[in-house]
């Protein structure tokens, strides 16, 4: 075991000593490792994190808002979901700052996640975890904007536009095409800010980044038990949750698919999403929301190719990469699905107006 890791580790509250740490590779942000504490004959295991701070560069506000969150969630757990739950510093504090700012959760056994939905009935489960997580925190106070401008797409194109501009590492000439095509998008990008800026949709705390792999289900039931990954928690619009379970799940190919060919929206697992979505929510949406229900996945799923772009651009700074043109095959494959989203938007607002009425 690294020393580091075993100093950093010792300084929160774990039940037991600890005999291994294993480092867990998936996420594209922060650092992670599981930990297995022995308690006599049992095993205890907790999640260590790294706070990537080139990401979140206020770490003590983001862990106010997570704290915040985890306990507003725990006074209202029930049997149906299970709530990430904090293990403190052994001085009593939410985070541990030793070369950077660690925190630890406690594992939640018997689960797993999914990169990828597997079927619709996987989509209605995840969408309805999400659901119930907006209805659970809705009367939660704002918290702290962690990151400002997360969903504003409007921004995300002028970001695009500075980062084509400096060409930092040479790479504008060879994506010219994308880069036009993204920037032709200036006119319908700020569809979502200005219905939070005109008030027609309510400011609410909002996941902000609801991928699949960030539910984890039982592994006995296959019932989703969990909300993870409560980092981009801010206020927002629920619009931005539900367009990017879109983006995340009902496309047909990976998010870094080569052959863009083979990306289009799936509708089966469009509907089940809406459907799922609005089961866990109950009634807290507003008139606007519904009606802007089906144009959000464009707009997040070409938000999102923007980001990827930027970063490829800047040469490979947030995203974590495999290789060097990973990022770019990101944007390509967002951008085929998102003008496969508004190939079939007609089909789309069908399939929520049945599910909400």
């Amino acid at each position: 075991m690294h020393p580091g890791i075993r100093r950093v580790a010792e300084r929160f509250a774990l039940d037991g000593d600890l005999v291994s740490a294993e480092r867990h590779v998936q996420g594209h942000i922060n650092e992670t490792w599981i930990l297995s504490c022995s308690t006599g004959s049992a095993r205890k295991r907790y999640v260590l994190q790294r706070i990537n701070e080139t990401v979140f560069a206020d770490p003590r506000a983001l862990m106010q808002n997570v704290a915040t969150v985890t306990a507003h969630l725990a006074a209202k757990q029930s049997n149906v979901e299970q709530v990430l739950e904090l293990v403190p510093s052994n001085d009593n504090d939410a985070y541990v700052k030793d070369q950077g700012f660690w925190r630890t959760y406690k594992y939640i056994e018997n689960t797993f996640a999914v990169d990828a939905v597997e079927n619709p009935t996987q989509a209605y489960k995840a969408a309805e975890a999400f659901g119930r997580f907006h209805r659970l925190i809705a009367d939660l106070p704002p918290v702290v904007e962690i990151i400002p401008g997360f969903h504003d797409t409007p921004a995300r194109i002028r970001q695009l536009e500075d980062a084509a501009h400096a060409d930092v590492v040479g790479r504008t000439a060879s994506c010219k095409n994308e880069i036009d095509y993204l920037l032709s998008y200036t006119e319908q990008a700020g569809e979502l800010m200005q219905l939070l800026a005109s008030r027609e949709v309510p400011l609410r705390n909002v996941h902000n980044d609801t991928k699949i792999n960030n539910v984890l289900f039982d592994r006995d039931t296959g019932d989703a038990v969990c909300v993870i990954d409560l980092d981009t928690v801010m206020p927002g619009t629920i619009l931005f949750d539900f367009g990017d379970m879109v983006r995340s799940a009902a496309g047909t190919a990976a998010e870094d698919a080569a052959n863009t060919s083979n990306m289009h929206v799936d509708i089966e697992i469009f509907e089940a999403l809406i459907r799922g979505f609005v089961a866990g929510a109950g009634s807290i949406f507003v008139p606007a929301e519904i009606e802007h229900l089906a144009i959000s996945g464009r707009t997040i799923t070409m938000e999102c190719a923007m980001r990827f772009l930027t970063d490829y651009l800047q040469g490979d700074s947030y995203f974590r990469v495999n290789d060097a043109e990973h990022n770019l095959r990101r944007c390509q494959a967002q951008m085929a699905l998102a003008h496969d989203i508004d190939q079939n938007l007609s089909t789309l607002k069908a399939i929520v107006a049945k599910a909400c009425t």
